[in-house]
């Protein structure tokens, strides 16, 4: 999955496998090569980029209250292009309370063309615990000295207060103060980044504990157990990116295809060629017999090779009613590709997905006496190619 942090001038993106983060490409939008993937592509909209309100609704569902917001949001706040994002905090019978981020979406067109997003949220919806916490975190670059509290639970956000300065206990409390009834939940406080502590701070009775998470945002810590059904901005338009490859794919299939036929055409040809060699010849043979048969011809006596070739001819197959029997038989998805007719015994080379089922086939057939497998069966492209020895009555 990749996850591009989105920031005042700038976008920093990172692979995410396994838990793990690494930074991917950093800079501005402009200067960044695009990023092909057919997973997840979410971005996050930093801190600095965002404008956050906790406002009261009368009660509604979050579909009712998302295209309430939707309605006013441009007088909400002071943003030429916004885009927003809608949580319900808390709900009662009588009204519903509803945490809005807003953003300018002016830099989207951009943005897009290097890092084609399936998913965005705002930054403070990146921060999930299994238990209620307070997290302190430095602003990203360009919010120099601008720190942040961040209160979030198993159900994510609660509350944020931004300041510059030390952390003290009057910024605290001021959070504390928002979120209101949830506030003696709280189990620790966590430290990200090189910020200062004021003494009065120890005093507050939770833990206080330091994270060192590496070069990467503290909002990509827990970001894989979020559900990001909720943060999808798009579905069909992510496959359109890759319909060029999927064209290129389907125009490879047909070639395959068209080769594997005309490979299969020019075996037909060959066997078909091959018979009617075989039947010029017989054909041959046989007015070659007629003219000699009734014993005499010429003064010679043929009394005993006329005996011969009458037994010849009790045990002579016609190729091609033999192979119109065998075709009868023939399974789905098998042909014969060579056949050698040698009086009652036939050598059959069979292309089919079955040879057991072909086996079983044409021992069924009209004339068969018996059908051997001779040797192994070879694969070649699905088929199985198998030679049979054919015993005919």
């Amino acid at each position: 999955m990749f996850v591009g942090y989105w920031y005042k001038g700038g976008l920093d993106i990172y692979r995410l496998a396994k838990g793990k983060a690494e930074r991917f490409a950093s800079g501005s939008p402009e200067q960044l090569k695009p990023v092909k993937s057919l997973g997840k592509i979410v971005l996050i909209v930093g801190r600095e980029l965002l404008l956050h309100t906790r406002k009261k609704f009368p009660p509604g569902s979050a579909d009712d209250l998302k295209k309430a917001v939707g309605l006013e949001i441009g007088g909400m706040f002071p943003v030429k292009n916004p885009s927003f994002f809608l949580s319900v905090f808390e709900r009662t019978e009588a009204y519903a309370m509803a945490d809005i981020w807003a953003w300018d979406s002016s830099g989207y067109d951009g943005l897009k063309l290097v890092f084609p997003f399936t998913h965005v949220l705002p930054e403070d919806m990146a921060f999930i615990s299994e238990e209620p916490e307070i997290s302190v975190i430095a602003g990203a670059t360009g919010g120099a000295g601008i720190a942040h509290l961040l209160a979030h639970s198993n159900k994510g956000f609660l509350g944020v207060s931004s300041f510059r300065g030390k952390v003290n206990r009057g910024n605290l409390e001021m959070l504390l103060k928002a979120i209101g009834r949830h506030a003696e939940d709280f189990k620790r406080l966590n430290l990200y980044g090189r910020l200062e502590v004021i003494p009065d701070m120890h005093e507050i009775g939770l833990p206080l504990v330091k994270k060192d998470i590496g070069d990467y945002p503290a909002c990509l810590q827990n970001l894989n157990r979020l559900d990001l059904k909720q943060f999808s901005v798009r579905t069909e338009p992510a496959f359109m990116d890759y319909i060029d490859v999927a064209m290129r794919s389907v125009i490879y299939l047909l070639v395959a295809y068209g080769l594997c036929l005309f490979a299969a055409g020019m075996h037909y040809d060959a066997a078909s060629e091959e018979v009617k060699i075989k039947t010029a010849k017989l054909v041959a043979g046989m007015s070659a017999i007629t003219q000699f048969a009734g014993g005499k011809a010429k003064g010679v006596d043929y009394t005993e090779a006329d005996g011969e070739i009458k037994g010849k001819l009790k045990v002579w197959r016609s190729p091609l009613r033999v192979m119109n029997d065998l075709a009868g038989e023939l399974p789905d998805k098998s042909s014969i590709v060579r056949m050698v007719l040698n009086e009652t015994m036939l050598e059959l080379t069979v292309a089919s997905s079955n040879p057991l089922q072909v086996v079983k086939a044409l021992g069924k057939a009209e004339g068969v006496k018996t059908v051997k497998l001779k040797g192994s069966p070879g694969k070649n492209g699905g088929l199985y190619t198998c030679y049979l020895n054919v015993e005919l009555k």
